[in-house]
């Protein structure tokens, strides 16, 4: 996970929580378009204890700050495209808090 903090920093309060979730949730399968348990945790509103809510994966604060947008991105392994037809990369994009707006494909041909 990558955040403000550096690549899996558990320093950050965010990581901490949601790394080891990410870890045991089923791997997203672009090409059956299952995406499920990423999407639920990229919308997930709880904290450890003691952290404050900008430790949440999808949170709003008082004063405006807070998730706007989300993005999921598969991008296709080149060296097993070399026998097979080749894939593209998929994004899904929810234009708003991914617990309150939904995701859907971005045209990359465009």
């Amino acid at each position: 996970m990558l955040s403000a903090f550096d690549l899996n920093d558990t320093s950050s309060g965010r990581i901490r929580h949601y790394l080891p979730r990410f870890r045991a949730a089923s791997r997203p399968d672009p090409e059956t378009q299952d995406w499920q348990d990423w999407q639920d945790l990229l919308a997930a509103t709880e904290v450890s204890e003691g952290e404050t809510a900008s430790a949440a994966m999808c949170f709003s604060l008082d004063n405006g700050f807070g998730t706007l947008s989300s993005s999921l991105l598969a991008l296709p392994d080149v060296r097993l495209d070399s026998m097979d037809a080749p894939r593209r990369p998929v994004w899904l994009f929810a234009p708003g808090r991914p617990d309150q707006t939904e995701y859907r494909p971005v045209d990359l041909e465009q």
